[in-house]
């Protein structure tokens, strides 16, 4: 999946933005969304493989009704953590 997203965004030619949605990855046509991480530096290997902590990106995948954790309505039952 994570290698579909990057050549989607690759073939886009558009950087990753915050809220980003990327279409035709999922079953049923929905997309997901891109979130930039709020705290890369728990991510902990980041840093230490590239020597700075550049900016990571988070794929949030939908609930049965479409609805993003964060966005109201959202089903927690598919609780996704936010990083």
């Amino acid at each position: 999946m994570l290698n579909s997203l990057a050549e989607a965004l690759s073939e886009d030619g558009a950087p990753p933005t915050d809220g980003l949605e990327v279409s035709g990855l999922l079953e049923r046509g929905l997309a997901l969304r891109l979130r930039l991480v709020s705290h890369p530096e728990n991510l902990g290997v980041i840093g230490v493989v590239y020597g700075v902590l550049p900016p990571v990106w988070q794929a949030l995948w939908p609930d049965p009704d479409n609805k993003f954790p964060g966005d109201p309505a959202y089903n927690t039952g598919y609780l996704q953590s936010l990083l």
